[in-house]
């Protein structure tokens, strides 16, 4: 497969995926992980207590993503919330076109995968927000594909998998369930496979 041959369909592909991912800032959530991640750059610290909320900045807390807050606060400070934003539609952009051709690398013909990327852009559309979910997604695509063709798959395939749901849960806590879940599986598909061999 030559990606100069996918371009007729994968560019108005990303081309849509970009227009939609390019929506403005406006979940109160991005100023806020921008906020915190400021905080730990300038003090060099996680913060102990939420000053910034709304309701009672008060009791006891620690920051659960304080990776994509220390990263979306860089990305603030190299370029401003535009740059943030723009960083945050390249990345879904990238993803997309890595579905598309993962699912045409698997065989599939040009018209399913465009429709698959399609059917991913109506039910994920709503989720392009500044948030680390967006990486969630990639991350939930890599593990599908892995799923997807086992035989295929590698012992490195497994442990890298199992090495990037790790790092993403340092960087959002909320998805460390996630990550000991995809690191089980993988490992355990690892070792099924190389039974197989």
């Amino acid at each position: 497969m030559s990606c100069l041959r996918e371009v007729p369909l994968l560019g108005p592909l990303a081309a849509v995926v970009l227009f939609c991912a390019l929506r403005p800032i406006w979940d109160g959530d991005e100023w806020w992980h921008v906020t915190v991640g400021r905080f730990i750059l300038d003090s060099g610290r996680l913060p102990t207590v939420d000053v910034w909320s709304a309701a009672d900045p008060a009791p006891e807390w620690r920051s659960i993503q304080w990776g994509w807050q220390v990263v979306a606060a860089w990305i603030d400070r190299l370029g401003g919330l535009e740059a943030l934003r723009r960083a945050n539609a390249a990345w879904i952009c990238a993803t997309f076109i890595a579905f598309y051709l993962l699912v045409r690398r698997g065989g599939e013909r040009r018209a399913i995968a465009l429709l698959l990327g399609a059917a991913l852009l109506e039910s994920f559309h709503d989720r392009f927000r500044v948030r680390p979910m967006v990486v969630s997604a990639t991350l939930w695509l890599a593990l599908a594909f892995l799923v997807a063709d086992l035989r295929a798959a590698r012992v490195r395939h497994a442990v890298a998998l199992g090495a990037l749901f790790a790092s993403w849960s340092m960087i959002h806590g909320g998805e460390a369930c996630l990550a000991m879940i995809g690191l089980l599986f993988t490992c355990a598909a690892g070792v099924a496979l190389r039974g197989r061999r």
